[in-house]
């Protein structure tokens, strides 16, 4: 006996976004003591292919009264058919000498698009050292803004407000925002970079990161700024803690968009617990930098962070994410994998030097360069300190069948004259100036994939202090269904101490993979999840993405709320020396010098 177990024997394809591929089945239960199989004798007929491999064995049921079968079959819309009706198929399969038909039915929609509100902390510390030489926290965060905003896909929408103790709204003459704008053409995108680039031109006041996630709240969730977009998000930049209210918790309850913040600096600098429950509360992410080093890792770290959420809230992943140095003469190839699930890559050069070229080559060795994007319809563009190819697969390169999956390269070379112009700015910088002149310009190279093979991470913990454990849990899914036994993952761990080492994460379900550890010692865990492994149709992917955790003395006490802190802190920047603390001591020091004083007049 068979039974088809989808309703009607109908394989719904229902709101499949253009160009994404949907994988449905054909699903059956099969009473047999034999072997068996599934075969198609009839179909299906376009635009439905089918994905199983023909015919599908059936292995006799062992402990159940049958087994259940599927017969996969795959659907992948064209660019600019969403809401244009889809002629319905058919197919049929048969088993065990019976035949069954089936009807197949899709309908389309537009690839979705997201409204991003950045809240940008503008408080005195902003003002700070960042870590390494010559650089600012608020030139740190302006140029990852900047960045960001030159990266974000056309058709999405973004916009920033400013806080310190106070948040700013986007109309605000002293300190103006930007409202969430579509990005639609170019000059849109130059008014949020020009508006990014006004951010913070003297950073002052003391800081409420509640107030500033309020009003990135209120920016996002206001239905007539937002009509249109398909989802929203909130990244939030802070480098210190909050000492006015509103503080996170008194507005943690209201926030629903995923809420992704990014806290410069060490774990008892920055409101890690409040941080962290607010973002994983949402469906978000903390990420921490840590002290900020002279390495090439944390010179482009807050740019990473910014360009891991973006791939993120983009429904898109992170294919591979090295640095490195290149010196004039050099050229370097680094390699990525494509394959048949990804639909587009954008590959990104960060440098500190703009004088690094890049261009693309493809498995069969082909050029894609900026003389030639523009016929292969290969979008580039230069931004801040950094440029980009973005392209849709398969390329036009190579043959009838175009440039898709394979071995491709990102082949990067230094442009000489640029090179040695850019160094001159350093001769009042012996220490930048020798590094330069050694080993040449620092490069980030971040390549992302809007694919159907997509990898999601989580870091939990049990507490704050120290002693926690932390668990991270990797899932890898294509066209929706678990990555089942076709993957390894691991974790490069870097614990407080600089010491690292390596994390196997074992498949404890069919396509998730855990591992767990004891943060013994205080500061920021920094894990970089790794995975490989193969498709559906046997070949080779990559994905990895960062992730942060943090313990620290005194980390489990309860959320600062305006309830527990009344007056909402001080009039001083807590991320600075001069906490409450501080005053306090400078009063008992005052006090003291008094009494001394009249001690010795009395005498």
């Amino acid at each position: 006996m068979i039974d088809v177990i989808n309703p009607g024997r109908v394989i719904h394809f229902d709101d499949v976004p253009e160009q994404e591929t949907a994988v449905r089945a054909a699903a059956f239960k099969i009473y047999t003591c034999v072997d068996t199989a599934l075969h198609v004798t009839a179909g299906p007929t376009a635009p439905y292919q089918p994905l199983s491999s023909d015919p599908v064995p059936v292995p006799h049921p062992t402990v159940e009264p049958y087994a259940e079968a599927r017969f996969w079959f795959e659907f992948t819309p064209a660019a600019g058919t969403a809401g244009i009706a889809v002629p319905s198929g058919t197919v049929t399969i048969e088993c065990a000498g019976q035949s069954f038909d089936f009807t197949l039915t899709a309908n389309v929609i537009a690839p979705p698009t997201v409204a991003v509100a950045l809240a940008l902390d503008q408080s005195g510390s902003m003002n700070d050292n960042a870590g390494f030489t010559g650089a600012k926290r608020f030139q740190v965060l302006k140029e990852a803004a900047l960045r960001f905003v030159e990266l974000i896909r056309f058709n999405s929408g973004v916009g920033f407000i400013r806080f310190d103790q106070a948040a700013h709204a986007t109309n605000d003459p002293t300190y103006p925002g930007f409202p969430i704008t579509k990005i639609v053409n170019d000059s849109n995108r130059f008014a949020a970079r020009t508006a990014v680039s006004n951010y913070a031109v003297n950073p002052a006041g003391s800081t409420s990161v509640g107030n500033g996630v309020q009003l990135a709240h209120n920016l996002v969730s206001d239905s007539a700024i937002v009509a249109g977009y398909d989802k929203q998000a909130i990244i939030v930049f802070t480098d210190g803690l909050e000492n006015t209210a509103q503080f996170i918790a008194d507005v943690m309850g209201g926030i629903h968009e995923p809420t992704y913040a990014i806290g410069l600096g060490a774990a008892e600098q920055v409101d890690t617990a409040a941080l962290t429950r607010l973002t994983q509360g949402t469906g978000g992410k903390l990420l921490l930098t840590d002290l900020l080093s002279s390495s090439i890792d944390d010179y482009f770290l807050t740019t990473k962070y910014f360009q891991q959420i973006l791939a993120g809230v983009s429904n898109a992943s992170l294919v591979v994410d090295p640095s490195g140095f290149i010196g004039p003469g050099t050229t370097i190839r680094i390699p990525f994998i494509l394959n048949e699930t990804d639909i587009e890559c954008t590959v990104i050069l960060n440098v500190d030097l703009p004088a690094v070229d890049m261009v693309v080559e493809t498995p069969a060795g082909d050029l894609i360069t900026p003389a030639n994007s523009g016929a292969l319809g290969v979008a580039f563009a230069v931004g801040t300190n950094m440029s980009y190819y973005r392209f849709t697969l398969p390329v036009a390169l190579g043959g009838g069948a175009g440039a898709r999956s394979g071995r491709w390269n990102a082949v990067l070379t230094v442009n000489d004259k640029i090179f040695r112009e850019a160094s001159r700015e350093f001769s009042n910088n012996p220490a930048v100036l020798s590094r330069t002149q050694a080993h040449g310009a620092r490069y980030s190279l971040n390549v992302q994939s809007y694919s159907n093979l997509r990898m999601s991470a989580r870091l939990d913990q049990t507490s704050f202090e120290p002693g926690a454990t932390m668990t991270l849990r990797v899932g890898l899914t294509e066209y929706g269904q678990p990555v089942d036994h076709r993957a390894s993952v691991s974790a490069e761990l870097r614990r407080p101490d600089g010491t690292t080492t390596t994390l196997s994460l074992v498949e404890v379900e069919a396509g998730t993979f855990e591992a767990s550890l004891i943060a013994t010692m205080s500061g920021v865990y920094h894990f970089r999840a790794l995975a490989s492994g193969g498709t559906m149709r046997g070949l080779a992917f990559t994905r990895e993405q960062t992730l942060t955790g943090a313990v620290f003395q005194g980390g489990d006490q309860p959320l600062r709320t305006s309830t527990t802190d009344p007056r909402g802190g001080g009039l001083i920047d807590g991320k600075n020396c001069c906490t409450r603390l501080t005053w306090l001591l400078w009063v008992v020091a005052i006090l003291l010098l008094i009494i001394i004083l009249i001690l010795l007049f009395r005498r």
